[in-house]
């Protein structure tokens, strides 16, 4: 008996640090991808949204696949929303980033869309859009 109670507890130890292992490779691969951000905190963006941003800011072009895979890839089939949801959330996305630059006198910053292919920034919205990111933790204005 006490033999199977020291393999159990040998299991649960590698299994804990397997889980470790892998919790830190996703949030590596999410911080990679840009799908982990910390913005302003007066900058009001759900989850999803602050991932699509992060997103666009760290590529050159991001597809609406790309975009769903990210989001909701993990999710089983039978929880996962239409593709749809993604130009939903854009749209979305858009619209509050007018309202924060609006609100503050500062020039309209927009992800653009390539129809039918990608998403985008331009360099000069990129460099506006990373200003809203926090830096070391802080808020940066």
């Amino acid at each position: 008996m006490m033999q199977a109670v020291a393999l159990s507890v040998t299991v649960d130890d590698r299994l804990r640090r397997v889980i470790a292992s892998q919790r830190a490779r996703i949030e590596e691969l999410e911080r990679v991808l840009g799908a982990r951000v910390e913005l302003h905190s007066d900058l009001h963006l759900t989850p999803h949204q602050r991932q699509m941003f992060g997103m666009v800011l760290a590529r050159d072009a991001v597809t609406d696949d790309g975009l769903y895979t990210v989001i909701y890839g993990a999710l089983p089939e039978c929880d996962q929303p239409d593709l749809q949801i993604i130009k939903v959330q854009m749209c979305k996305l858009n619209a509050t980033l007018r309202r924060y630059c609006k609100a503050r006198g500062l020039p309209p910053l927009a992800v653009e869309r390539q129809w039918g292919s990608h998403y985008f920034m331009t360099a000069e919205n990129k460099a506006r859009g990373r200003a809203l990111l926090k830096v070391g933790g802080a808020d940066s204005q």
